[in-house]
């Protein structure tokens, strides 16, 4: 009975998160009020804005941690999949080329928000062989 509960609670999270869950539309217009910050101009929706900024961040932090920690338990390096330019990329580079990427791609507007961040910044930065 006790798995039977769980089994229905499980569910019922699962059904109500779908909804929630973040996509490449929303996440297109989030950016698009930043944008019109970093431009000069005044955004609709500040929040909008700050969660974009923060998604962008939390993905690019996120990819970092899982490289550094997976090479340190595997014991050997893991291949890059982003390789930065020399001299590091802006806070605003980041945005543009996300921007870029999601109103370029509409076709991948339903896959969630880090994976089209992370889409976006391999294909501005690919790593050829690997580093």
């Amino acid at each position: 009975m006790k798995s039977k509960i769980s089994l229905a609670l499980l569910m019922l999270a699962c059904c109500w998160g779908v909804p929630a869950m973040a996509d490449g539309s929303k996440l297109l217009r989030q950016c698009q009020e930043a944008l019109t910050i970093f431009d000069g101009g005044t955004a609709n929706n500040n929040t909008d804005a700050a969660m974009c900024l923060g998604t962008i961040n939390g993905t690019v932090d996120g990819l970092d941690i899982a490289h550094m920690l997976y090479s340190q338990e595997a014991k050997k390096q893991l291949k890059r999949i982003i390789c930065w330019p020399e001299g590091n990329v802006t806070k605003d580079q980041s945005l543009r080329i996300v921007v870029k990427y999601l109103k370029e791609h509409p076709e991948s507007l339903h896959f969630g928000e880090s994976t089209l961040i992370t889409l976006a910044l391999v294909s501005a930065f690919p790593c050829g062989t690997g580093k």
